[in-house]
């Protein structure tokens, strides 16, 4: 009896085996695969039709950890759900020919949404914004082909605007403000392609002008550079 029960699990072994990781006559995967480290873990598994993935697939790392949930709706798109390593979510959001496509959303290891980026084509593209642990918005800008471009606005924790200021390409161009916390201008002033450049004002807490400083692309006139004592770290005068 222990023989037939051993010859059966046998049998049952490797028949179930024999229905993994199959092909076609042409050469095309079909039915369930599963995929395997070195170390004999599996890195995905899920089910193929004409070579297409189709449904669920998920992926692990090498240790074993779900690192992504893959829904294929069809042979070029896909939804997706990335994990941290404790388990939580990290990403979540569309793949077209496995590239990120439209609105992903990001979260910290503790659930916490981080991030919500646009995408086309596997490169930021539109708008992009990221948020403090209490959920307000930390910064608010736009990219148009994987580089910043436009607006760029931060905040304080309290919802207030902190900075607001124009990128061309990824650089500072054109006129930026930073305010206290609140709600005032704390300086303004215009860069001209990532070089401060014209009037700078330094406003108080009140938002009385307190300075002016002339810049030239990225030099103060003599009269107008801090003046730095040798045994002293303090910088406070500089803008």
């Amino acid at each position: 009896m222990k023989l037939f029960l051993s010859i059966l699990s046998l049998f049952i072994f490797y028949t179930v085996d024999a229905q993994v990781n199959q092909t076609d006559e042409q050469g095309r995967k079909q039915g369930y695969w599963e995929k395997k480290y070195s170390n004999g873990n599996v890195q995905y598994k899920g089910t193929f039709i004409d070579d297409l993935p189709t449904g669920e697939f998920l992926h692990y790392d090498y240790r074993l950890n779900l690192i992504a949930r893959v829904n294929h709706i069809s042979g070029d798109s896909a939804t997706a759900k990335i994990y941290h390593t404790n388990g939580k979510v990290s990403g979540e959001g569309t793949y077209i020919n496995q590239e990120k496509e439209g609105t992903w959303k990001f979260f910290d290891n503790r659930g916490k949404l981080s991030a919500v980026e646009n995408f086309h084509q596997g490169v930021r593209n539109g708008q992009s914004e990221t948020f403090y642990l209490s959920g307000q918005v930390s910064r608010r800008t736009t990219y148009i082909q994987g580089i910043e471009n436009g607006t760029r606005t931060d905040y304080y924790d309290s919802g207030k605007k902190s900075f607001e200021g124009n990128v061309v390409d990824g650089v500072f161009d054109g006129l930026v403000v930073y305010f206290h916390s609140n709600g005032k201008k704390r300086f303004e002033g215009h860069y001209r392609n990532a070089v401060r450049d014209g009037r700078w004002i330094v406003y108080d807490e009140n938002g009385l002008p307190q300075k002016r400083l002339d810049y030239n692309l990225g030099v103060l006139p003599p009269e107008q550079r801090p003046k730095f004592n040798s045994d002293s770290t303090d910088t406070s005068d500089s803008y």
